[in-house]
């Protein structure tokens, strides 16, 4: 009897099941609608000869596609891709069909344009000065030990005729407040026109003997020596070469400071007793005089007095 029971409650069970899924899923699609949305998507090229330039006459694409909503609100451009093959493309204009690749539950209903316009012209090349522009300052208390420069001074632009036209240098920009050890950074490379615009074109660069596609991610190496500063007061010494004229003497020599702080390394400091200035020659002097001096200074170290260093040379004739 029991078993007869539980036959005829079966056909209840399914249909009990049955409609707990149309509710879960009619709860579901007002709570997480399937909706639409519309998102741009910047176009790459892949597969484009090396001896080719090209221009988009469009540099993004957008995608009308459809999915969940939570899913949807949380993508954004990065999540997609949309790619034009230049494997079989040829000198003039080109008109292909980007691929499109979508997350796993969104679907691309529509794409416009549905074809990008690829203008692919012969590149042709010179070569442009590269210089480095620094921004900032170093932080307090720090100092280079040498000057940052770059690897090279100029470099081979490949480009398609019209832009090549158009530039002038290649430009690293070092911002100095952010670095405050010995380091090694990689900057990316920026091509301005004669009037300091950016080049946003495509181009090729050769630093080195090897090609690099000229993008927003294109580098160069730049060295920091970046050094944490001490300071140390250290006597002035006045430094001669050759000989007084016959018949004069040297004085008292009068500094009108005798000591100057200079800074650096404290490895390096620890090293100095003193500062020397450069060579006088006293072959030049026959009369008492005042003169300004520069510092021998190593190259290790610096100092920041700016006020001139003059010393007083007393010179007496001797009567025969």
């Amino acid at each position: 009897m029991s078993k007869t029971r539980e036959k005829g409650n079966l056909p209840r069970k399914v249909v009990s099941i049955l409609i707990a899924l149309l509710i879960w899923s009619y709860v579901g699609s007002i709570e997480n609608p399937t909706v639409t949305r519309v998102i741009q998507v910047p176009i790459s090229v892949e597969n484009l000869h090396t001896s080719y330039g090209s221009k988009l006459k469009e540099g993004q694409v957008s995608l009308t596609v459809i999915g969940r909503n939570r899913q949807l609100q949380s993508l954004t451009s990065a999540d997609f891709s949309a790619t034009v093959d230049m494997q079989s493309a040829h000198i003039g204009e080109n008109y292909i069909t980007p691929t499109v690749k979508s997350p796993v539950g969104v679907k691309v209903q529509r794409m416009f344009p549905e074809k990008i316009t690829i203008s692919v012209r012969p590149l042709e090349s010179k070569k442009v000065p590269l210089n480095l522009i620094t921004k900032g300052n170093l932080q307090e208390g720090l100092r280079f030990g040498e000057r940052p420069s770059l690897p090279i001074d100029e470099i081979t632009v490949y480009a398609s005729s019209d832009v090549l036209d158009v530039v002038n240098q290649g430009v690293v920009e070092l911002d100095l407040a952010k670095y405050t050890t010995k380091t090694t950074v990689e900057l990316p490379i920026v091509f301005l026109d004669s009037y300091g615009n950016v080049i946003s074109s495509q181009v090729v660069c050769v630093p080195h003997g090897e090609f690099l596609l000229l993008k927003a991610n294109s580098i160069l190496k730049v060295d920091l020596s970046i050094i944490q500063e001490s300071s140390k007061e250290l006597p002035i010494d006045v430094v001669f070469s050759g000989e007084l004229p016959k018949g004069y003497v040297l004085g008292d020599i009068i500094l009108n400071k005798s000591s100057i702080v200079v800074y650096g390394e404290e490895k390096v400091l620890s090293k100095i007793q003193k500062i020397s200035t450069k060579k006088i020659k006293l072959n030049e002097l026959k009369d008492t005089t005042v003169m300004a001096v520069d510092l021998d200074l190593p190259i290790e170290l610096a100092i920041k007095d700016v006020k001139p260093i003059e010393v007083t040379i007393n010179i007496k004739k001797v009567n025969a």
